[in-house]
């Protein structure tokens, strides 16, 4: 989505940003963006890392079933931070969707 957006940036606002120039408040716009994917991103590769780990953890045979138990539980919140990532992923989405269909209206008859 980031690229669609940049895109469309640069065909309707400014062929400059493809090549990293262009008027500053965009270029710090889709830097920002960029950031934030990027954030996201390593969020959900460390997220499903943990649960990697964990499930690795959890078939170990000789686990106390207070220890099973514990590392159970924190395997349904791993699974319930994973849901609320792809939902912020979703929103994320959602936004830049939005994004490019203002720059779209606002610069195509210009």
């Amino acid at each position: 989505m980031w690229a669609e957006l940049s895109e469309k940036f640069a065909d309707l606002v400014d062929p400059a940003i493809k090549y990293g120039g262009g008027e500053e408040y965009l270029k710090e716009y889709l830097a920002t963006a960029s950031t934030g994917i990027a954030e996201h991103e390593n969020n959900e590769m460390q997220m499903l890392e943990m649960q990697r780990r964990m499930a690795i953890m959890l078939s170990i045979d000789d686990l106390t079933e207070e220890l099973r138990a514990n590392m159970t539980g924190l395997q349904q919140k791993l699974d319930d931070l994973r849901a609320d990532l792809g939902a912020d992923r979703q929103k994320g989405l959602n936004i830049f969707g939005e994004a490019v269909q203002f720059v779209e209206k606002t610069f195509r008859n210009k």
